[in-house]
């Protein structure tokens, strides 16, 4: 049994032997790395310590200072010493940290200004402020389906040798219309690039020519019709329907407005004294190709809602118009028979309830009825095209083309001339026109 104890003790000292000679080791080398660092103080060399938070310290005989390391936006190796605190060294560290960043940042929006896609995103970021929705997805879908080819290509190698290329290209693809709205676009992406300083080439599209549109290229002529026309269909509107029907039908044929301008006319922007109108909101139903743009300002509505929007088809779109006594007193009279039976609402054209009216909805099962009525036919023409029909009846009447510009709400007054005011020499208005002159 002692001897159980004794070896036992022996064993405990043994152990204890052990540690005390590794901890003599560690403590023989640590004595020789101080005694390493004396003689290099001595000598003048600095000692660093390992990084910490991406700063060192530097000991050396003055005292001890702070440094970093790093690599630039190139990958080269930057070092910055003798910061008298941590604090100093971590500020410049972070200060060239954001430096490299914007450096960056800037060679990277440098390389991507190079081609035709900023300029084309460039001009959806203005589009998408002051354009309709239907406008800025119909946009979208001329650079998606038929700019592609254009996008990648570097500003300083778009020509006008690829520009036609491009152009000679599509325009066996795609209808003639389809061909002209693409051509105008692209224009209108380089021109809205030079306007706003993105680059001080020439449009390579600006000499391309349109494509002349003829009966044998064009799916459908566009129907201007004359005033006794639209007096007929406004009659014929007033005898099917008890309702809103004509006066809609008159607000686009005697001032020009648009079927969503029409139903979104209130009664706070008609003014009966000054006989004029303020076209500032519209009636627009959400579609699933134009919800996610109607959400940012209507987070709220959904697919097939019917919104009330402030806007328009462009900027110019939202003014105050004059308009012809004959309309005014239409809209008098409409007014009068409300208040005497369903009462006023916000809205002139609603439901009895006060909402607003579904476009589609007025178009299908109102204006189509009225048109088989005088025409015979409810295709006979678009609602729309009421408005082409304002524009060339104040055309042929002497109206100079300025003022139906202001009428019409367009930014250029070529639109209005090129697009809306449209006579066939061998439309019946000619006629009728070449027989009040010279008769």
């Amino acid at each position: 049994m002692v001897m159980d104890n004794t070896e036992k003790n022996l064993r405990t000292l043994l152990i204890q032997l052990n540690k005390m000679q590794d901890e003599l080791s560690r403590k023989e080398e640590e004595l020789a790395l101080l005694s390493k660092e004396n003689a290099k103080l001595k000598n003048g060399s600095p000692l660093r310590s390992k990084q910490v938070d991406g700063i060192y310290s530097i000991q050396r005989k003055k005292g001890i200072t702070y440094g970093f390391s790093m690599r630039d936006e190139n990958g080269r190796k930057i070092k910055r010493e003798g910061f008298a605190t941590k604090a100093e060294a971590l500020a410049k560290k972070s200060e060239l940290i954001l430096l490299k960043n914007k450096r960056k940042l800037s060679e990277q929006t440098k390389n991507r200004k190079t081609d035709f896609r900023y300029f084309t995103d460039e001009y959806l970021k203005m589009a998408e402020k002051e354009f309709s929705v239907n406008t800025v997805e119909a946009t979208k879908g001329i650079i998606k389906n038929h700019l592609k080819p254009l996008l990648d290509i570097k500003i300083s190698d778009l020509n006008k040798q690829v520009g036609r290329s491009w152009a000679n290209e599509i325009r066996n693809k795609i209808g003639a219309s389809a061909y002209n709205n693409t051509l105008k676009k692209c224009k209108a992406i380089w021109n809205y690039a030079l306007k706003i300083g993105l680059t001080t080439l020439p449009n390579p599209f600006e000499h391309i020519e349109p494509i002349c549109i003829t009966k044998e290229n064009k799916i459908r002529r566009d129907v201007r019709i004359n005033k006794q026309q639209i007096d007929l269909l406004i009659k014929a509107a007033q005898e099917l329907f008890d309702d809103y029907t004509a006066y809609i039908i008159a607000c686009a044929g005697y001032a020009a407005l648009r079927r969503g301008e029409c139903l979104g006319l209130k009664w706070e922007d008609i003014d009966f004294d000054r006989q004029t109108l303020y076209v500032n909101t519209q009636v627009q139903k959400v579609t699933k190709k134009h919800i996610k743009s109607i959400q940012l300002k209507n987070p709220h509505c959904k697919e097939n809602d019917i919104v009330l929007t402030t806007r328009l088809k462009t900027k110019s779109s939202k003014a105050i118009i004059a308009v012809p006594e004959h309309l005014i007193n239409l809209l008098k009279e409409y007014r009068e028979k409300l208040i005497s039976t369903d009462g006023l609402h916000q809205l002139c054209f609603c439901t009895p309830e006060g909402k607003a009216l579904v476009p589609d909805d007025f178009v299908r099962y109102k204006f189509k009825k009225v048109l088989k009525a005088v025409f015979a036919d409810e295709n006979y023409m678009h609602f729309h095209e009421l408005r082409g029909s304002c524009a060339t009846i104040l055309h042929l009447a002497g109206v100079q083309s300025k003022i139906i510009q202001r009428l019409l709400r367009h930014s250029k007054q070529s639109i209005t001339e090129d697009i809306y005011i449209d006579i066939d020499s061998t439309s019946g208005i000619v006629s009728n026109e070449l027989n009040r002159v010279f008769t």
